[in-house]
């Protein structure tokens, strides 16, 4: 049987993980390329939002549309 703490730990045991994994890339990376070769990376942690909670799966309830204008240009995960 899973407990919340359990569930929490494997959470933030995945956010560590992709954190660290970001950082090692840009660690690998020569002196100047850090200027030359930024990229753009947004990594969004929230707590207790349900798939239905912002506009680009279809919700009438909320409005985000920044949320929905990140979707439109970026990817987003939906088996994660």
């Amino acid at each position: 049987m899973t407990t919340k703490a359990t569930r929490v730990n494997v959470y933030y045991g995945i956010c560590v993980a992709v954190l660290s994994m970001v950082l090692c890339a840009f660690a690998q990376m020569p002196a100047g390329a850090a200027e030359q070769q930024r990229p753009n990376v947004l990594f969004i942690m929230v707590d207790d939002l349900g798939w239905s909670d912002v506009g680009f799966n279809g919700t009438k309830v909320y409005e985000t549309p920044n949320v929905d204008r990140l979707a439109r240009q970026g990817i987003h995960c939906e088996l994660a």
